[in-house]
């Protein structure tokens, strides 16, 4: 894997508590996957930065090495790698998505 890249992503997962890797972007999601990744997360309210993939096909290969994963959408939550859509989903449909940005009781 590319240096720059590796640093590129490791400070987007720095700098955010949530990042998203998709194929386009929030507002016009490139496959079904990738839009429904977008609609579990903004359903319950979390702000993420989405980095489209289909921007640059070196960052797509890096961030499927870096994460084991097969395919985008992948969720990363405070540098964590959650999953890919099939974790999302999951996640989501049970309920533990939200719990998962929920703050912690007092």
């Amino acid at each position: 894997m590319n240096a720059i890249i590796r640093d590129r992503i490791e400070k987007n997962l720095r700098d955010h508590d949530v990042v998203l890797y998709i194929k386009g972007d929030a507002a016009f999601p490139k496959c079904a996957h990738s839009a429904a990744a977008v609609q579990f997360l903004s359903q319950i309210g979390v702000h993420f930065l989405e980095i489209n993939v289909l921007a640059d096909p070196s960052l797509m290969n890096a961030i499927l090495a870096y994460s084991g994963a097969a395919d985008v959408p992948l969720l990363f939550v405070k540098s964590s790698f959650i999953g890919d859509i099939e974790v999302i989903r999951s996640l989501h449909e049970s309920g533990q998505l939200k719990t998962l940005f929920a703050p912690p009781p007092l």
